[in-house]
C-alpha cells in the first residue's frame, strides 16, 4: 500500500500551473497588441498584474472542476492522478475551487 500523504504543494499543483504559462502568454500579448507596442517589459499596470491575478483563479478553479467529474476516466486512463488517487482530498479542492471564484466575484464588484 502507497504513502498518499497530503502535502500544501499538491494543493497548489492541482490548479496546474503549468498550463496557466499558454494563457498568460496569450493575455501578455493582446495588451501589448493593444497598447500598440511590442517591446518586452515588465512595467506593467496595476490592473493587468490584477487582471492576471484573477483569470489565473478561474482558470484554475475550471482544472479544479473538471479533474473532480473526470475522476473515474482519470483513474483508469492513469493520468492526472492527484484526485483519482486520493493524495488530494476532494471536499478540499471544492472548497479550494470555490474560494477562487469567490476572490475573483469580489475582486471585480
Amino acid at each position: 500500500m502507497t504513502d498518499k500523504r497530503k502535502s500544501l504543494l499538491d494543493y497548489i499543483f492541482v490548479l496546474r500551473p503549468i498550463l496557466l504559462v499558454p494563457a498568460w502568454t496569450m493575455m501578455l500579448v493582446g495588451f501589448h497588441r493593444s497598447q500598440g507596442e511590442w517591446g518586452i517589459s515588465l512595467a506593467l499596470p496595476g490592473r493587468l498584474w490584477l487582471a492576471l491575478l484573477l483569470f489565473s483563479g478561474v482558470m484554475g478553479a475550471a482544472y479544479i472542476v473538471n479533474q473532480i467529474f473526470d475522476v473515474e476516466t482519470d483513474r483508469l486512463n492513469k493520468k492526472l492522478f492527484l484526485v483519482a488517487e486520493g493524495y488530494v482530498n476532494k471536499k478540499a479542492i471544492i472548497v479550494e475551487s470555490i474560494l477562487l471564484l469567490g476572490l475573483d466575484r469580489k475582486s471585480v464588484v
